[in-house]
């Protein structure tokens, strides 16, 4: 019995599907670019991308929106905020607010806590009425000890109080220094010497001068000095600062500042 084959009809229609097939995936790819939807990107909270160790109480929330590819003249109109806990509570729901604001926007829900991951969801609105939603997260640190002490676990705060932390030694270089001083016998001056020794001072690599000193080179001296009182009615004393070891200008032995002062707080 002769049996017959189909291959050679098949073969025509195989190709033309395999010919076809790339024209189809690329119509379709063209068709899902040219139909781009509008996107937010860049979330932010404070100024950082799924942050963790936020230590304020209300943290800033930050967005871009992304206008399809070729098109032109987009803006927000509105937006919302939800933030929620880890157990899907919500924290704050700003609502639909009618603003084009999308940069540093202060949270004012409920209280956060420490040491936890809130996730927070934004969406924009343009000016057609589309929307554009996205998710992200931050977490929080163990916070100001103020807001949430159990998060240290029992720890007790040791420092000063409000009345005695004028200074944020992080911001400012300033030491609010209380002492009495003697002058001896036979002597017309008495100092006392601050800030010596600095590592930083003595090596070239750890400051932009390349200042480099060896031991007791580098410091500020603060000396009373009373000689202009001696044999004197309207004689005034004076407070001499010295500066040694800051850059090459600096005398030892010459003040870079003298303030005079009155002989009756001596």
């Amino acid at each position: 019995m002769k049996r017959s084959c189909s291959c050679k009809s098949m073969l025509p229609r195989f190709l033309i599907t395999l010919f076809l097939l790339p024209a189809t995936i690329l119509f379709a790819q063209t068709k899902k670019s040219s139909g781009a939807s509008l996107l937010i990107d860049n979330l932010e909270v404070e100024y950082t991308t799924t942050p963790i160790g936020i230590d304020v109480k209300t943290p800033r929330f930050s967005w871009q929106m992304v206008a399809p590819a070729g098109k032109r003249g987009y803006v927000q109109t509105k937006y919302q905020i939800v933030v929620k806990d880890p157990k899907g509570k919500l924290m704050w729901n700003t609502n639909k607010v009618a603003d084009s604001k999308a940069l540093g926007i202060e949270y004012a829900g409920s209280h956060l806590k420490a040491a936890t991951r809130y996730t927070w969801t934004v969406t924009v609105w343009d000016q057609t009425g589309t929307t554009a939603i996205n998710t992200s997260w931050f977490e929080t640190g163990l916070m100001n000890p103020d807001a949430d002490l159990s998060a240290w676990d029992g720890a007790t705060w040791i420092g000063g109080g409000d009345e005695d932390m004028v200074l944020y030694s992080r911001y400012l270089p300033i030491f609010n220094l209380k002492y009495n001083m003697t002058i001896a016998n036979g002597s017309t001056h008495a100092g006392i010497i601050l800030a010596a020794n600095d590592a930083r001072l003595m090596n070239r690599n750890k400051n932009i001068f390349q200042v480099e000193n060896k031991k007791n080179e580098s410091y500020f001296k603060v000396e009373l000095d009373i000689s202009a009182l001696e044999g004197a009615n309207d004689g005034k004393a004076k407070i001499n600062v010295y500066r040694a070891g800051y850059n090459d200008r600096d005398t030892a032995n010459k003040p870079v500042k003298t303030f005079e002062i009155k002989s009756e707080v001596i």
